[in-house]
């Protein structure tokens, strides 16, 4: 059996070694342990990237790549540490996709930022408020129990 990356997987994982190396996300990360706000925002660069739309369907404006393809973007963002949100955006268009949801061509070009979350824990009233929505708007799929 044959592990190695395909051509185009190759060329995926440069592509997006490439769009990283324009942010110096390293120094960033390492900055951000004393000031928070030192993190670049590498959303731009993951829309113009086209990473929004990796696992959605060519018909609906994306990549239609399969999760593999999908990850090996999240493993140079990690490589990097690059602060991109795919981990929740990879599984949660992937889920939009199969079930044709009507807001996909928008999540592909970056308007819309799904997530996908489980369900509500059961936390004190004491806890933390949940954070404000950051721009672009987001959307959450949250598994129903069974």
């Amino acid at each position: 059996m044959d592990f190695d990356l395909s051509y185009e997987q190759g060329l995926l994982r440069e592509a997006a070694r490439n769009a990283l190396s324009r942010h110096k996300t390293i120094e960033a990360a390492r900055d951000a342990l004393e000031r928070p706000s030192a993190l670049p925002d590498l959303w731009p660069t993951a829309v113009e990237a086209g990473w929004p739309g990796l696992s959605i369907g060519e018909q609906h404006g994306g990549a239609g790549l399969g999760a593999f393809d999908a990850l090996l973007v999240a493993e140079e963002c990690g490589r990097v540490l690059a602060g991109v949100p795919l981990l929740g955006l990879i599984p949660a268009t992937s889920i939009l996709d199969a079930a044709g949801d009507e807001s996909l061509e928008a999540i592909a070009a970056g308007e819309l930022r799904p997530a996908l979350r489980g369900p509500p824990s059961r936390r004190s009233s004491r806890s933390p408020p949940a954070r404000p929505a950051q721009r672009p708007a987001t959307r959450s799929i949250t598994p129903r129990a069974r």
